[in-house]
């Protein structure tokens, strides 16, 4: 486990995290223009999961979660971990292939597994490689669509 996977688990569970997605309600509209809280689960994306520790926390929250990662072997701890916890979670994460800058997989990944963009993307200690920094770069515009003046900075 990387260092800062770990502090993304405390940092998305803690109850005074602002990001909205970790809340288990959202707002709905109902047939009535009525606005009302109803559990909804958020589309959470890790990018270089690792061995899934922030997912699963994510997924503890009742988040749908899409772990992915660019090592095999990294897929089959996932994996493994998931399966430990499955029975704890309402809605299991997945793990799933994805090397950066692969915008055929990422497209792949939006159409058969997300369904929908994702509310969220997390991903802890990924730029470690500098050369790897416009392939991340263009992943992230690509599965979170008007985010490009942020992805490069």
């Amino acid at each position: 486990i990387w260092e800062a996977s770990p502090l993304l688990a405390d940092y998305i569970t803690n109850p005074a995290c602002p990001i909205e997605a970790f809340h288990r309600s959202r707002i709905h509209e109902d047939g009535d223009d009525n606005a009302r809280l109803q559990p909804q689960p958020a589309t959470v994306v890790e990018l270089g999961s690792g061995v899934g520790l922030a997912s699963l926390a994510a997924a503890f929250l009742g988040c749908r979660v899409f772990a992915t990662d660019g090592s095999p072997s990294s897929i089959r701890l996932m994996d493994e971990n998931f399966e430990k916890y499955s029975s704890d979670i309402a809605i299991p994460p997945r793990a799933i292939r994805l090397d950066w800058g692969d915008m055929d997989e990422a497209e792949s990944i939006i159409q058969s597994e997300l369904c929908c963009l994702p509310d969220v993307i997390i991903a802890s200690d990924v730029v470690y490689s500098y050369s790897a920094r416009e392939e991340l770069s263009q992943t992230i515009r690509r599965l979170c669509p008007g985010t490009e003046r942020f992805a490069t900075e």
